[in-house]
């Protein structure tokens, strides 16, 4: 195997591995933390994983989406539809982390009243247990 073909395949797996979701799993909360693009390479990953948090019998979900530096309308359109989902089965779905880019996306097509968005897990966890409790 040639050289070139050892940074092609390199190059490869970089793609097929542009974007990484790690989960926590707490009594009340799931929560995923989300690093890479969130595009049309990664959008079938991005989705299973957003059913799989919905399904999981937690009633909060938290996505946090410091890591993600680029998201595209598939991405969007996804969160979009989780939190009507959350919304729709007596659930909570919360953004946190969100860079200025992405924020930005989610004011441009005035998503951000239906949103629930939070600096860090944190104080996102701190608002819905002092909201549970009250």
């Amino acid at each position: 195997m040639s050289e070139f073909e050892d940074d092609l395949r390199l190059t490869s797996t970089k793609v097929l591995m542009a974007l990484d979701i790690t989960v926590l799993k707490r009594k009340e909360e799931i929560i995923a933390s989300i690093s890479g693009k969130i595009d049309i390479s990664s959008y079938d990953i991005f989705i299973k994983k957003l059913h799989e948090l919905l399904l999981s019998g937690r009633p909060t979900v938290i996505l946090d989406l410091s890591g993600v530096v680029f998201i595209s309308s598939m991405g969007i359109s996804a969160i979009l539809e989780a939190r009507n989902y959350a919304a729709n089965h007596n659930g909570k779905f919360i953004l946190v982390g969100l860079s200025e880019r992405v924020y930005k996306i989610f004011d441009l097509i005035g998503a951000l009243e239906y949103l629930n968005i939070y600096k860090s897990v944190d104080e996102a966890i701190e608002v819905v247990t002092l909201k549970t409790s009250a």
